[in-house]
């Protein structure tokens, strides 16, 4: 099988499985964390384990919970700078790759070679997508929303999470 283009990369799940694990971990309690901090569900008492909170307690439950998001966001951002630094350098390292091959050929094998890879992409992209140019254009942009999305969205719900947290007045 053909090495994947810069392109196919850009457009390519950027996260390791070890990485998306973590990332819905630190989405999961986050948004456990938001939900006590926001709409008041702090328990009160567990009765299959024949616990009850005082209210200085529940302020020591919301701390915990802090804490354990604090966790899954130091790993989230851990795995996710790894990942990205390897999505980036795979991209950069193909993109090159295209850039050695061009500048390596003479001036018609060059002409040769920049029409022959733009319809190796075409192919590409009309096999995944169908014939819109409209979906090659978007690529770029869609790769830096995937971005943001997958690393940078994680991480502001579990500071959210955190800071709500912190700040809640158990009453």
């Amino acid at each position: 099988m053909a090495e994947p283009t810069s392109l196919e990369i850009a457009i390519r799940d950027p996260l390791s499985e070890v990485t998306r694990k973590e990332r819905r971990l630190l989405l999961g309690v986050s948004i456990i964390g938001i939900a006590q901090a926001k709409i008041g569900l702090v328990p009160q008492k567990i009765s299959s384990l024949g616990i009850e909170f005082t209210v200085i307690n529940q302020k020591y439950f919301l701390y915990v919970v802090a804490i354990v998001i604090a966790y899954f966001l130091v790993a989230f951002m851990i795995y996710s700078a790894s990942d990205f630094i390897v999505w980036r350098l795979t991209f950069r390292s193909a993109w090159r790759e295209t850039l050695s091959k061009r500048s390596s050929r003479n001036r018609n094998d060059e002409l040769e070679f920049i029409e022959k890879e733009g319809r190796k992409i075409d192919e590409i992209m009309k096999a995944r997508f169908g014939n819109s140019q409209f979906i090659y254009i978007l690529s770029g942009p869609i790769s830096l929303v995937r971005a943001i999305f997958e690393f940078l969205l994680p991480i502001v719900v579990g500071l959210y999470a955190i800071i709500s947290l912190l700040i809640y007045k158990v009453t």
